[in-house]
Order: C-alpha cells, then sequence, then structure tokens
C-alpha cells in the first residue's frame, strides 16, 4: 500500500521565518533612525550660545541631566547614550563650556572630553570677502579655510531661512558683518548659519516689505567697496540706480578688482578691459553676485538710495567722492582731483 508524503516540518516554517526575519530587519531600522534622531541636534538652525557648566567630580548621569536641562539634548537618556556611545565617560572633564543647540550630543561630549572650554571672538569687517573670512577662521583653527568656503558658496539654498529670505546657493553678500562669538568645535556649516542668522536679525527682520534681496545686496556690495564716508553711500547707491534705469554701464572698479586674480593699489586702462562677467565697464546691468559681505550702512543706502541725477563719481583725495551730471563735469571734477593730488 502506497503512503501519501508530507511536506517536511521545516518547510513549513520557512515562510514564517521569512517573516520574523523582515520584522526584525524593519524593528532595527526603524530603531536606528529613531536613535540617530535622538542624538541629534536639538535646533539645527539655532546658533545661539548656552554656557554649560560642568562641576569637578560630575557623575555621567549629572552631566547627561546638565546637557538635556540646558535644552542642548532631547532627554537626560539621550545624552547618557551619546556618553556610551562615545566610549568617552571616563574622560569627561569639568569647566566652563558654550555650546548651541545646532550641535549633536557627539559633539559637545567630544569637546568635553577634550577639555575644548568656551569660545573664541573673530571680527568680520564690513566689505571682507567669504575667502577673507574663510582665511580669518582659519588664523584662529575655528575652521578649514577651505571647507568653509565650500560651505558658503556651494550650499546657500540649504540653510535655515525666515520667511521672505532666500539667498542665492553662493552666500556671498549674506554673511553679515560682526563681531562673533564662536563656539569651538563648531562646524564651518554652524559658523555660516550663524552668520546668517545676523542678516535675519539686523536686515531682513527689520524689513519685511522686501521679497527679493538679490538687487539689494549686489549694489550694497559695490558700495562697500567704493564708499570712504558714510554720508556718500546713499549718493553712490544713487547712481548705480540711475545707470541701470538708462542702461550706462556702472563702470564701478570694485568689481574689475574683484575680477583680477590678485588685488592692485591702482587699477590700469588694461585692467579695465579684463574679460570677466564681473567686468562692469565691459557688461551692463549688475554683475552675476555680490564682491564682498557689507555692511548695515551700505545695505541700508541700497534700500533707500538719495534722490538724485547723478551719473558719475569720482574720489578726491580725502576720501570723500565728487558727484556729477554730466560726462563734462565729471571731466572737470577728474582733473580738479588729479591737480590736488600733484600740489597745483
Amino acid at each position: 500500500m502506497s503512503t501519501q508524503r508530507t511536506p517536511s516540518s521545516k518547510r513549513d516554517r520557512r515562510p514564517g521565518c521569512y517573516t520574523t526575519l523582515a520584522l526584525l530587519v524593519i524593528f532595527g531600522l526603524a530603531g536606528k533612525i529613531f536613535f540617530d534622531y535622538e542624538i541629534s541636534a536639538v535646533s539645527p538652525g539655532d546658533t545661539r550660545i548656552v554656557r554649560v557648566t560642568i562641576p569637578a567630580g560630575a557623575s555621567t548621569q549629572s552631566i547627561a541631566d546638565i546637557l538635556a536641562n540646558k535644552g542642548l539634548a532631547r532627554s537626560s537618556d539621550a545624552a547618557t547614550a551619546a556618553i556610551y556611545i562615545s566610549g568617552k565617560g571616563s574622560s569627561l572633564k569639568a569647566g566652563s563650556y558654550a555650546f548651541n543647540r545646532s550641535m549633536a550630543a557627539l559633539t559637545m561630549i567630544d569637546l568635553i572630553a577634550a577639555g575644548k572650554t568656551d569660545t573664541l571672538l573673530v571680527s568680520v569687517p564690513e566689505g571682507f570677502t567669504v575667502e577673507q573670512i574663510a582665511q580669518r577662521l582659519g588664523t584662529k583653527k575655528l575652521a578649514d579655510p577651505l571647507d568653509f568656503v565650500r560651505a558658503a558658496v556651494t550650499d546657500g539654498t540649504t540653510y535655515e531661512f525666515a520667511d521672505g529670505f532666500a539667498p542665492p546657493r553662493n552666500l556671498e553678500g549674506y554673511l553679515y558683518p560682526l563681531t562673533y562669538t564662536i563656539v569651538r568645535g563648531s562646524t564651518p556649516r554652524q559658523i555660516v548659519q550663524q552668520m546668517l542668522g545676523e542678516f535675519d536679525r539686523h536686515i531682513v527682520s527689520r524689513h519685511p516689505e522686501i521679497r527679493d534681496w538679490r538687487q539689494i545686496v549686489i549694489v550694497a556690495s559695490l558700495i562697500e567697496r567704493e564708499a570712504k564716508i558714510d554720508s556718500d553711500r546713499p549718493k553712490i547707491a544713487s547712481v548705480y540706480y540711475n545707470r541701470l534705469r538708462v542702461g550706462m554701464p556702472l563702470q564701478c572698479d570694485a568689481t574689475v578688482q574683484y575680477a583680477l586674480p590678485q588685488h592692485k593699489a591702482r587699477l590700469m586702462y588694461s585692467d579695465l578691459r579684463v574679460d570677466s562677467p564681473y567686468n562692469t565697464y565691459l557688461h551692463r546691468g549688475l554683475p552675476p553676485g555680490p564682491i564682498c559681505n557689507p555692511g548695515h550702512l551700505s545695505i541700508e543706502a541700497a534700500i533707500k538710495p538719495a534722490v538724485t541725477d547723478y551719473l558719475f563719481y569720482v574720489a578726491g583725495p580725502g576720501g570723500a567722492h565728487i558727484f556729477s551730471h554730466t560726462l563734462a563735469e565729471q571731466d572737470r571734477a577728474i582733473a580738479e582731483v588729479r591737480g590736488k593730488s600733484r600740489g597745483i
């Protein structure tokens, strides 16, 4: 008599094993995503300084509690987990630290373990370019210059902005000149975000009526590099807007300097032929972008230019500019300036 064979019990369990394995993978991935979120930065765009004091002899748990209570970690448990993952629980050092909520928990733990306390002051003058800012940060050992330039000129649209504030990919012009208190261990991106935050606070938030900042910031950058006397700034702005309105080239020497490989103390006529979209002697209209990071007074001048019909200006020996309506007036002003410089 024949007997019917039944599938083996191992084969019967195979579909259930696959289901269990899939669920374990899903739960594992979900757990990792949740854990990564728990130890990530609490507020990536918030670069305001939060000072933290770690007392001598503080336990791992008390340090985790301090970070959580200061709003620097999502919870005490999350901070404790970050300390555990870092493997530096026994190396955490007492001291006064300066952090911000854009720092991940692991970054803060690394700084506490290294004993890198407090902050550094960095002055960013009006008219500095991104590259000049990068070099200053490099001198202070706060950022690698190349990394800072990369963060500032390639990722502009990925930063957090206020409503109505949408800078371009290249943030030249939007890094607000100021003396900054920068937390040791900040990444180049965090420093850029801090400078953008100041542009928002000092400029954008005071002019909610402005929706497009491109032209204003470009014009302000030209003013910043040309003006030596504050009272000249609105008049220089008026010259640029008057020229744009009638279709004249801006003929701004500062844009030629920006286009040259190196800055020159004095431009030659041959420099005015440099092949660059920033050469406003050759190309009408605005240059492609700002040529520096302008300060408050230049930006305000670009927003509220003087009401004039000036089309020309030339710098006098003392720094103040002479403004003219016609080319004939400009030629006389240039002759006057040259005569004074020669003592005539």
